[in-house]
């Protein structure tokens, strides 16, 4: 089957999940900031997703139109039928999250949050 529903998993099951697939779509309305986007781009695989996620995606991937069923099906396109240019782009995705987004970066950002909050007091 080319879809494949799965109500939860750990970690290690999203991983080897994500390894099997040649592409990650996010078709979303309305996010916030998906982990699901930053999951496959750290697994290296390039993403399609709504414009609202541009600046994550980064060149990573596609953004399309929210709810722009043809623009979806286009980037799916391009994708599939260019593997090796966007290889290239999932794998800078996956740089873009060791720089961006990796448990020891953002916890330092938290950090400096806190740190900010105790020094007004």
């Amino acid at each position: 089957s080319i879809f494949e529903y799965k109500d939860k998993c750990s970690q290690q099951e999203i991983a080897q999940l994500m390894k099997k697939c040649e592409l990650f779509v996010l078709p979303s309305l309305q996010e916030g900031f998906p982990k699901s986007l930053l999951e496959a781009m750290a697994c290296g695989k390039p993403v399609i997703t709504t414009n609202g996620l541009k600046e994550i995606v980064n060149g990573a991937g596609i953004t399309v139109e929210p709810a722009n069923v043809e623009q979806l099906a286009k980037a799916i396109k391009e994708i599939l039928s260019h593997p090796s240019k966007w290889k290239k782009a999932g794998l800078q995705g996956r740089r873009l999250v060791e720089q961006n987004w990796s448990w020891t970066i953002v916890s330092k950002r938290i950090e400096k949050v806190y740190e900010s909050l105790l020094s007004d007091e």
